[in-house]
């Protein structure tokens, strides 16, 4: 029998015409692979088994040109061109539906077109005759099933071969029948069987041989997947390839690293890397000096540096790998000292390792070091490399040393045309223009051919010279030697035609550019900058947003300048608003343009309040602010002394100005010689009796304290000072620092105290850390050097206050001072590189120390512990134990916690078994880590089983405890434990009452939480911010927001928290327009919002479609930089989604620089939400492909999305992958969402049987969808039976009643109606009124049915009935 079509039934217009329907001719047709609209009669009764409806748009329909039939077992349909409509009588499209599924249609989305491929190319399984159901589809997959195990050589394996899913992993040689593994209707026991099944090889006994062309298993495939950045694909196949029995060779590895590095992919890298170890080939050499390489690339030092350490031996290309890693992000002091670890262990060094040793060096103007590198060179013979040589040039010159690179370069045995363009470029960039000219004609007459950097190089000096006529020259070189075409050359000679004035030939040549991207914009932007045309400057930008080209900071800087030269305050607004969509707010150039264009247009407050928002204002800003207020006439703001808007060095100055008495403050009239001869004469008293001056260099606060003053006149002098004699840094030489000098009497103004370093700890208590640093340095200097507490004083200062760079210049200190090797000052330097967040520097400490003991070991590990590298803080842990170093109790506390938050129970149970062996168990703080531990990681029984057995507990164990069941759900047993610890005695504190304040919250308890609240006044704790918060946030959460308000307005100080508690309480309880004013105070009363806030206002937004509102917020959230923050995006996502503005939405989740399966969910969800199923389903497939694997909220919103656009199939076919394919339950959701799908699509008889058949409980919301179902389709008895289902669970409810009683009138049966309305008023259920809210002018109102408390209800009731 010939296998009829697939036949897919799309709506036409209606009327007489009926349906028109899709159809693929048989195979043995004339006209194979076309598609013919057919029009059938308005009876479904005659179109075939599993036809799926479509819609089709009018222009695809294309009309018989004459009779076909189509047979089946049951039935026969004609098409005939008579049932076609009038040439102007097309069938209507069905507005409700979207666009047709026309099969090769290229409009159509790609899940489109593979689900409608997906249908043809399963014949086995789906094409069955007609009238036939599921159990015939199972059936055939069964059978075919069978034959492939009974003779697999029969059948092609395409599973490492195959582009898409919608391809079979199995496809029959002769008959072309697909199977998949992850079938809907494989049966059970096809998984066992293939448990046996490899890939890419023949099986002994099974002859199945994988369908892969040879080349593959040379990893051409693998290769071009990299090479096209698909390495989640590629990273797949070698997944597979390494499950299986032959290994994947070692150079497939190395092709996907190499793919992750120049995709700079860290994540897939590190997948590899796990791969590697895997495949216990992490010791191989070649391996990890790539790994090593990938890294390194991938900006991941510290991963580098791991996997370094760990090699079992070091060859140079590892040492290269290493140093260049270190050298590349700039760490050349680290990447120099490898270096000579390196020749210390007999390697030498070839010539590729010097070339990103010398590049570091030139970019960071290293000259010493690169000169140590030269000398090296030298040694080694290397300088004749031309490689070698010109990146010496290049560094020489970058260094500022021309005449050292012109020498090195003349000297060159061999020169090609990159070390022209070094020593060019560095003529260039001297500002020897003139110089960088005259080499390029000596290139010439040596017949170098120039390339297009040589002329990007050259163009540049031309520009800084402008030197029009040798630009003309060099244009005409250009056309010559066919390099006009490069997008790099064509936008610098735009700007140095720009640059030297001519602003038409710029132009002309602009627009006549085959390619432009934003720097060729920019160029032309800044010419008619520079040149005053400001007009035609922001006109260009205007065309350059038209061509759909991005601008970059740098545009947006040019064009700023120009407005604040026009004076174009509009236009600069304008633009601050695009900076701020765009990011770019944050950027210190930008910052510092759009203070220099308010204020050059006259708005000296903006430029204030602006500047007050710039996150690291520097010199050029607060030049630009100091200017604006010169050139506004505020002078007097412009040289305040104590404006803090003024750079540092302009107060250093004012302050130094008025606190010199003795040097400045000379009679009026008086001039600089006169002010020079006074400091000397103060100058030759301090020499002559320095015993009359204190000394307070060491005790002065800042920089304004002179360093010497007169105890009787009070004059002072400076070290440093600008107006002393040349002979006064001589004598100098000869003094001390707090001490008494033989022969000079002078006593240096320090208290006793000072000596014990409690002046330095206090400044290091108070945060002063910059003074303490400076203080330290002073002692440093002496010839008493300070004691090792002093630098451990300061290393604490800057751990608690996370001071990276502060620590950075003590470790200096403590190195110049000879004192690195000292075991307690290497522990204090590992313990604050660790909190400040540096493990890498931390490593290196540790690794650099002569000898560990405990602490160190704990110093590290900690370190570790706290950054969340669990497994490798467990490492150090086994290897301490194998130096023979037993640890002590401190150390299982930072194990346990990491346990704790990473939720890693395996490694929390080891640390356990552990400190069991040690004898730790009955400490206390162990004890309640453990607990916490346990808790935490969800094991509440083992949690409470060891709080049971503790010896001792403190209120810390029993929060923990405590914490573990209201995090874990049962809130009941926290305040349950709670009158346990009353009863023991044991004091809570504000931490206990916080955590039994969110059990009573989740729980809706509100009567214990007045309880506690009551115990909470008599304890006296009310005043603690946290409590207070959480008292707020356990009455919202009850439903009591006036109670929460009422708290909320007595808290004396509430912070960020405390305001985010009560807005989070408007939110939950439908009172966004409340949370939204409380909002508006909270500005007002100038707290920080913090992420957490804008979260919950965006949630207001979405529930009252309040877009306006939303917008405004978004521009505050990228004003505060809470954009990148994945939470608050997923929120701006659903936002924009509720509110109808899905383009805007994918707009946002497109530019989302990290995503999570919450922020998949939320667009998804939103297009569900707007009735988009087809964009619904086609983000679902892409989820799928870009590795999110979808949760349970996911799969409702898909569903949703089915059931909102009549998509049966589709929804069925997601219901079925749910558990098969991702291993997801079903919960009551689902299920009603599966109502709800049927519902909509008229089958209330198996919407009602699905539910009778549910696995679990059905509750109110699945049988209230069947109701809503049957009251839209007026099925009344299928509705009395969903009703009386839900009066049972819910009977105060009033939805069903008025639902049914809907259904009652609309079938006219008024003996029912009555009834059921009697019911309703006998069992108390009351109707809530509806309510609407509209934003007229960025206000919210709202209107509830029959009230009329609204200001304008009165006009809008007569307006609404005229």
């Amino acid at each position: 029998m010939t296998t009829p079509p697939t036949t897919l039934i799309g709506r036409g217009g209606g009327g007489e015409l009926g349906e028109v329907g899709l159809c693929f001719k048989p195979n043995d047709d004339p006209c194979h692979g076309s598609l013919f609209f057919l029009f059938f009669s308005a009876d479904r009764s005659s179109l075939p088994h599993r036809t799926l409806l479509l819609v089709c748009p009018p222009r695809l329909i294309r009309r018989p040109t004459n009779e076909h039939a189509l047979s089946s077992s049951s039935a026969t349909l004609t098409c005939t061109t008579a049932l076609l409509p009038p040439s102007r009588g097309r069938p209507r499209m069905d507005v409700t539906r979207k666009e047709a599924l026309w099969i090769n249609n290229r409009f159509n989305p790609h899940w489109v077109r593979g689900r409608l491929q997906f249908q043809q190319q399963k014949p086995s399984a789906f094409s069955t005759p007609r009238g036939s159901g599921r159990a015939r589809r199972l059936v055939r997959v069964e059978q075919l099933w069978q034959e492939f195990f009974s003779d697999p050589s029969q059948w092609w394996d395409n599973r490492l071969t195959k582009k898409t899913p919608k391809h079979p992993d199995f496809k029959h040689k002769r008959t072309l029948d697909g199977l998949w593994v992850d079938g809907s209707l494989n049966p059970s026991w096809v998984k066992e069987k293939m448990a046996s099944m490899t890939l890419g090889h023949i099986q002994s006994g099974d002859g199945l041989r994988s369908w892969v062309p040879d080349s593959f298993c040379n990893g051409d495939k693998l290769s071009k997947l990299c090479e096209e950045g698909r390495l989640k694909e590629a990273l797949h196949m070698l997944e597979l390839m390494v499950q299986q029995t032959t290994k994947p060779p070692i150079h497939a590895y190395v092709c996907l690293l190499n793919g992750c590095s120049r995709r700079k992919a860290l994540a897939e890298g590190k997948q590899v890397h796990a791969l590697i170890v895997q495949s216990v080939l992490d010791s191989n050499i070649f391996l990890a000096n790539n790994l090593v390489r990938m890294y390194s690339k991938c900006g991941s030092v510290l991963h580098a540096h791991k996997v370094f350490s760990n090699m079992p031996q070091h060859d140079v290309y590892s040492w290269t790998a290493i140093i260049s890693a270190y050298a590349d992000s700039g760490e050349v002091e680290e990447a120099m000292n490898l270096f000579h670890q390196m020749q210390e262990t007999g390697l030498g060094p070839d010539k590729v390792l010097f070339v990103p040793l010398l590049k570091a060096c030139a970019r960071l103007a290293a000259l010493e070091q690169g000169r140590q590198l030269h000398s090296d060179i030298i040694k080694r013979g290397f300088q004749s490399d031309v490689i070698v040589g010109s990146t010496l040039v290049n560094m020489y010159a970058k260094c500022g040393c021309t005449e050292d690179a012109r020498e090195l370069f003349d000297n060159m045995s061999e020169r090609n045309v990159v070390s022209w363009n070094a020593m060019i470029a560095g003529y260039a960039q001297n500002g020897l223009g003139k110089e960088a000219l005259a080499l390029y004609e000596q290139m010439k007459q040596e017949g170098v051919q120039p390339d297009n950097v040589t002329f990007v190089l050259l163009l540049k000096a031309c520009a800084s010279l402008a030197a029009l006529e040798n630009g003309r020259q060099l244009h005409s070189d250009i056309i010559k030697r066919g390099f006009q075409s490069d997008v790099v050359v064509g936008s610098t000679l735009v700007d140095m035609y720009a640059k030297c004035g001519c602003t038409q030939d710029a132009r002309e040549l602009f627009d006549n550019m085959s390619e432009r991207d934003v720097v060729s914009w920019n160029a032309m932007i800044a010419g008619y900058a520079q040149n005053g045309l400001g007009k035609e400057a922001l006109a260009l930008y205007e065309q350059m947003k038209q061509e759909g080209v991005q601008p970059d900071n740098v545009t947006f800087a040019l064009l700023l300048n120009a407005c604040a030269n026009l004076a174009a305050l509009e236009q600069g607004k304008e633009l601050h608003s695009e900076i701020i969509k765009r990011g770019f707010l944050s950027d210190v150039v930008v910052g510092s343009n759009l203070v220099d264009m308010y204020a050059k247009c006259g708005c000296t407050e903006d430029a204030r309040e602006l500047f007050d928002n710039v996150s690291e204002p520097d010199v050029v800003s607060g030049t630009a602010m100091i200017a604006g207020y010169a050139q506004n006439g505020l002078g007097k703001k412009a040289l305040w002394i104590d404006n803090r808007f003024n750079p540092h060095w302009v107060r250093g100055r004012l302050k130094f100005q008025q606190r010199k008495p003795s040097a400045f403050s000379t009679p009026r009239g008086s001039g600089h010689p006169g002010r020079l001869v006074r400091v000397e004469q103060l100058w030759q008293e301090f020499f002559s009796d320095p015993s009359q001056w204190w000394d307070n260099r060491l005790t002065k606060k800042t920089p304004k304290h002179p360093d010497f003053k007169h105890k009787r006149t009070l004059d002072g002098l400076w070290g440093d000072g600008s107006l002393n004699p040349s002979w006064v840094k001589e004598k100098m030489a000869s003094m001390t620092l707090g001490h008494i000098q033989s022969g000079d009497g002078l006593r240096s103004r320090v208290p006793d105290s000072f000596c014990n370093g409690d002046k330095l700890s206090k400044l290091c208590e108070e945060g002063r850390l910059k003074e303490a640093l400076h203080m330290l340095e002073l002692m440093v200097q002496q010839t008493t050097k300070p004691a090792i507490e002093a630098y451990v004083c300061v290393l604490k200062g800057c751990s608690r206050r996370k001071a990276l760079a502060e620590g950075k210049q003590v470790h200096a200190l403590i190195v110049q001072s000879i004192l690195d090797s000292n075991i307690f000052l290497a522990n204090n330097l590992v313990r604050m590189y660790s909190k400040c967040g540096s493990v890498l520097h931390a490593h290196k400490v540790f690794s650099n120390m002569p000898q560990h003991d405990v602490y160190s070991w704990t110093a590290i590990i900690s370190a570790y512990a706290d950054s969340g590298e669990v497994e490798e803080a467990m490492n150090l842990f086994h290897q301490m134990q194998e130096t023979g170093l037993a640890p002590d109790k401190v150390l299982f506390v930072p194990l346990l916690k990491a346990c704790a938050r990473l939720a890693a129970l395996e490694q929390g149970r080891q640390l356990h078994s552990d400190i069991i062996k040690r004898g730790f168990q009955s400490d206390v703080i162990v004890g309640s880590t453990l607990v916490n531990m346990y808790a935490k990681c969800g094991c509440t029984e083992d949690a409470r089983e060891l709080f049971d057995n503790m010896s001792e507990r403190n209120v810390v164990s029993w929060n923990a405890m405590i914490a573990g069941y209201a995090q874990n759900g049962p809130g009941k047993e926290a305040l349950a434990l709670y009158e346990q610890m009353k009863q023991e005695r044991v004091q809570p504190d504000n931490v206990t009452f916080a955590l039994l304040l969110n059990a009573c919250a989740n729980l809706a308890a509100l009567e214990q939480g007045k309880q506690l609240h009551s115990e909470i006044i008599k304890r006296g704790v009310q005043s603690d911010v946290v409590v207070g918060s959480t008292l707020v946030d356990m009455y919202a959460k009850c439903g009591c927001t006036e109670d929460a308000r009422e708290l909320f307005d007595s808290m004396s100080e509430p912070d960020v928290v405390s305001w985010t508690a009560m807005i989070a309480g408007y939110a939950q309880n439908g009172l966004g327009k409340e949370a939204l004013a409380l909002y508006e105070q909270m500005k007002q009363e100038g707290v920080q919002p913090d992420n957490v806030t804008f979260v919950l206002l965006l949630k207001a937004c979405a529930s009252l479609a309040a877009l306006e509102q939303g917008k405004q917020l978004h521009s505050e959230i990228i004003k505060r930089g809470f954009q990148s923050d994945v939470v608050v995006g997923n929120t701006l996502v659903d936002m924009y989604a509720k509110c109808g503005c899905t383009e805007d939405a994918q707009e946002l989740f497109d530019n989302m620089s990290e995503r999570n399966v919450v922020s998949w969910n939320a667009m998804i969800a939103g297009y569900a939400h707007n009735g988009i199923a087809q964009e619904a389903l086609a983000l679902f497939e892409q989820m799928q492909r870009d590795g999110t694997k979808p949760n349970e909220v996911t799969y409702i919103s898909v569903l949703s999305a089915c059931a909102h656009s009549g998509l049966v199939d589709q929804g069925c076919y997601v219901f079925d992958s749910m558990c098969k394919t991702h291993g997801v339950t079903p919960t009551k959701e689902h299920y009603a969402c599966m109502v709800d799908l049927l519902g909509r699509a008229g089958c209330l008889a198996d919407a009602e049987i699905f539910i009778n058949k549910m696995p679990i409980q059905p509750n109110s919301v699945v049988w209230m969808t069947l109701l809503g179902a049957a009251r839209n389709h007026g099925h009344a008895e299928i509705g009395r039976r969903a009703f009386d289902r839900v009066v049972k669970l819910e009977p105060k409810n009033a939805a069903p009643y008025v639902l049914l009683s809907n259904i009652y009138a609309g079938a006219g049966r008024k003996d029912e109606l009555a009834k059921i309305r009697n019911e309703m008023k006998e069992a108390g259920a009351k109707k809530m009124p509806g309510c609407s809210w509209i934003e007229v002018d960025n206000q919210l109102h709202a209107f509830v049915v029959g009230d009329a408390t609204h200001p304008q209800s009165k006009e809008n009731w007569i307006d609404w009935w005229g």
